[in-house]
């Protein structure tokens, strides 16, 4: 089970270190992740462009806790509770607020519904 978790720590954390640096050195390249893998229509703006960065460092910075916890699960446990809450929250927030989630990016249903499920899973 403590390889199972590891793996997918790494992942996690792949994906947002590799998520956050894109997004923080080219807001027009995370705007075009947004909408590969969320299917999110963004108008890039200069203020849009400019919260993409900030979020790109929160991004990053959570790979790095993830990253973290991968090395060793049992002794950074606080940071997997972190982990968790975090995931929580993001998939509550994702079920919540999905018809605005529709309406403000244009996405299509099943795409929402997938992110929502993987979430759910990691």
């Amino acid at each position: 089970m403590t390889t199972l978790l590891k793996i997918i720590l790494w992942f996690v954390s792949l994906y947002h270190f590799l998520l956050g640096i894109l997004a923080f050195l080219s807001p027009e390249i995370g705007m075009a992740l947004a909408q590969q893998l969320f299917d999110m229509n963004l108008v890039i703006t200069p203020q849009l462009s400019y919260i993409t960065k900030i979020l790109g460092v929160y991004a990053l910075v959570f790979g790095l806790m993830a990253g973290i916890s991968a090395r060793d699960p049992k002794r950074y446990s606080p940071l997997l509770d972190i982990i968790s809450v975090l995931y929580a929250f993001r998939l509550i927030i994702r079920i919540l607020f999905f018809q605005e989630f529709k309406s403000a990016f244009g996405a299509q249903d099943e795409r929402i519904w997938m992110d929502i499920i993987l979430l759910a899973v990691a």
